[in-house]
């Protein structure tokens, strides 16, 4: 949520009042989930005890307003039932993510009350008891819609690929698939004894409607039509702990922060090549690393850093990172024949980008 969001919804607030949940609720949702790309639809129950006119808004999780849901004419006391057909103001099938309402009733006097549950979510979720099949799925059971990150790596090395990028999943069992190959499709991971797999999870805001299954758009370029990109918070502006219980960081960010930066490697000088095409090493080289401008601008928002590792061990860094980047390195001590050079660029609100170029040595 960005800060003028927040901002907007205090005055309302206070100029209102928020209403008792017993006078005017949103009621449990039949399901949690929809899919609008299959024409779906998704029902939102409501309950007032006063006769009145109720309308819901529908935010992205960065606060932009993308729906507006009315009951059109005053309801009467008792529970009652509005639809979402995923669709903005436009008529646009809105990309997968969390979607969070929040209602007005308005009565026949026109006092105004308010039920917006967005202040909720971001405890971390514990003990997700994640099992890895021998297919290297990963499996795991949430007990609310949740966040979830997961990343595959090797211990003490380099993150070779992100599996799901603080990606909406609703409660219940969960399995991410993975062909167990790294981002470039070079390695299989899952024979690696080093293989480490972190999972990490948050839960949603309360009422949260998650959307699924639209191929077409995803929700970072369907924020570039809506508003300017919203800058990252400092994790200093708010609590990492609610009720005792720790709130993860990525809970404050906007969520079309791209935690994959799209990285560049490159070999600046030319090389021989052995006939599977991969460069043949054998002198002091100049490398290249380098970033796209919408992911640079990103990155350039707060410190990063550039390590290098070859075939995952770690061999040097630049703490202080900027791109294009040249990095001279002298392949000395390594053996005869094929070897993989990986860079993983770092920022400190999570992103990890990654690139790996496979080289050989003469």
């Amino acid at each position: 949520m960005n800060i003028r969001t927040q901002i907007f919804l205090s005055l309302l607030i206070f100029s209102y009042g928020v209403l008792a949940s017993d006078e005017f609720t949103l009621l449990k949702y039949p399901k949690n989930e929809f899919q609008p790309a299959q024409g779906e639809v998704f029902i939102i129950p409501v309950k007032v005890t006063t006769e009145a006119t109720v309308k819901i808004d529908i935010f992205t999780p960065d606060g932009d307003l993308v729906r507006q849901l009315t009951s059109e004419k005053p309801l009467k006391i008792g529970k009652h039932r509005l639809s979402w057909d995923g669709k903005d103001s436009k008529g646009i099938i809105v990309p997968d993510e969390a979607y969070y309402p929040i209602a007005y009733a308005t009565d026949n006097t026109g006092k105004t009350l308010i039920f917006d549950k967005r202040n909720t979510g971001g405890e971390v979720i514990y003990d997700l008891q994640m099992k890895i099949t021998p297919e290297k799925n990963i499996s795991f059971k949430l007990p609310y819609p949740a966040r979830v990150l997961s990343r595959a790596g090797i211990k003490g090395g380099p993150m070779l690929r992100t599996l799901s990028n603080w990606e909406t999943k609703n409660t219940g069992k969960i399995v991410i698939r993975w062909d167990g190959f790294d981002a470039d499709k070079l390695k299989d991971l899952r024979t690696n004894k080093k293989l480490s797999i972190m999972t990490r999870a948050y839960k949603l805001p309360e009422f949260s409607i998650i959307t699924s299954g639209n191929k077409h758009l995803d929700y970072r370029k369907y924020r570039e039509t809506l508003v300017k990109k919203t800058k990252a918070v400092s994790k200093k502006q708010y609590a990492l702990e609610r009720d005792g219980k720790r709130i993860e960081r990525h809970y404050y960010y906007s969520k079309d922060i791209n935690l994959n930066p799209d990285v560049s490697l490159k070999f600046i000088e030319e090389y021989p090549r052995n006939k599977e095409g991969h460069p043949i090493i054998n002198c002091p080289c100049p490398i290249q690393v380098n970033l796209n401008t919408k992911d640079k601008v990103q990155l350039q928002e707060s410190l990063y850093e550039i390590a290098f590792f070859v075939d995952n061990e770690f061999v040097s860094e630049q703490e202080q990172g900027y791109v294009p980047f040249t990095w001279r390195w002298t392949p000395s001590g390594l053996s005869k024949g094929e070897h993989i050079l990986t860079v993983n660029v770092s920022g400190l609100r999570g992103e990890v980008g990654v690139k790996s170029l496979l080289f050989n040595v003469h």
